[in-house]
């Protein structure tokens, strides 16, 4: 009876120590994300643009935060709307102290037409915390062209059209590029990556 006693308290032990082993697996292993991981340590190139902040801005100077990156142009009739919507409605789903350590930025491809009032109005209508920057032709390649950004010019008369990429990226707090975000993500799965690394 004491025998079996002791074997039924071991067991037990030996339970408690597998959950235990089994939680700490679990901490240890890196966290499964909805976008695509870079490389560690990659960092994206440090270009001074004009931003609707009313000065000069580098993405450096956003350091400490998640800096979610898009690349896109106020004319545009479709991709851009649907993700800038779809930033708003990421950003709806973090909690105020989340919200806090997340910058959205809007990168205008088409310098020549968004002046930085008309890109102002815009970013804002979407969120007033969203910021946007312009730079000239070469500064916006300079950053665009080493991210893997492309875009380009095929407007025809009057009307304003450029292909770009769809795509979203997520910069850490300490400067590296952290996630990219295909067009098909939605809302939910990108707000819960961030969850993730704010956890």
């Amino acid at each position: 009876m004491q025998q079996r006693r002791r074997l039924i308290v071991m067991a037990g032990i030996a339970l408690v120590g597998v959950v235990a082993l089994l939680f700490v697996v679990q901490q240890m292993r890196p966290p499964v994300f909805y976008g695509t991981a870079f490389e560690p340590g990659r960092v994206p190139p440090d270009v001074p643009m004009e931003s609707t902040r009313g000065a000069e801005m580098r993405l450096s100077d956003l350091r400490g935060k998640y800096v979610v990156l898009f690349f896109g142009y106020t004319h545009c009739p479709d991709v851009c709307p649907t993700t800038m919507l779809k930033l708003r409605n990421m950003m709806a789903q973090l909690s105020p102290e989340e919200a806090e350590q997340v910058q959205v930025v809007f990168v205008s491809v088409d310098p020549e037409h968004d002046t930085l009032d008309r890109l102002k109005n815009y970013v804002e209508s979407y969120n007033p915390s969203f910021i946007g920057l312009r730079g000239t032709p070469d500064a916006l390649a300079q950053l665009a062209t080493p991210l893997g950004i492309y875009y380009a010019d095929q407007s025809q008369g009057e009307t304003i059209l450029f292909d770009h990429t769809a795509s979203v990226l997520l910069i850490d707090p300490d400067g590296n590029l952290k996630l990219l975000w295909a067009p098909t993500l939605t809302a939910e799965e990108m707000a819960a990556d961030l969850k993730a690394l704010l956890d």
